[in-house]
């Protein structure tokens, strides 16, 4: 299931060029570094925060944080990489989630 892992390209220090073509494409303020759209247990996927030892969450990341915790995903701060492996080891660990799932459509309906 790690295959569906992937980053968020937000947050860091970029050319004002670098930072406004991934704007355009859609990067928004606050999104989570980290993002696993595995269902386990009670949560529909689940996203990791990375900060250093003394970082804390903007405004923005508190508000993406509360808002998919309210749509049933787990959100984690964590502070370290191993910390991270952990919670994503933790997380995959519990029993599939069962889900509604519903077909929107195929490709060939574009």
């Amino acid at each position: 299931m790690l295959r569906y892992l992937y980053a968020i390209p937000n947050g860091g220090h970029m050319h004002i060029a670098q930072a406004s073509k991934l704007k355009a494409e859609g990067v928004r303020a606050g999104v989570c570094d980290l993002h696993l759209p595995v269902p386990r247990g009670i949560s529909h996927g689940l996203w990791l925060e990375f900060k250093s030892k003394t970082g804390t969450t903007t405004d923005a990341q508190k508000v993406w944080i509360e808002s998919m915790r309210e749509l049933g995903h787990a959100v984690y701060v964590v502070r370290s990489w191993e910390v991270a492996a952990q919670t994503i080891l933790e997380y995959l660990h519990q029993p599939p989630a069962r889900l509604a799932t519903v077909a929107i459509g195929t490709d060939a309906d574009h």
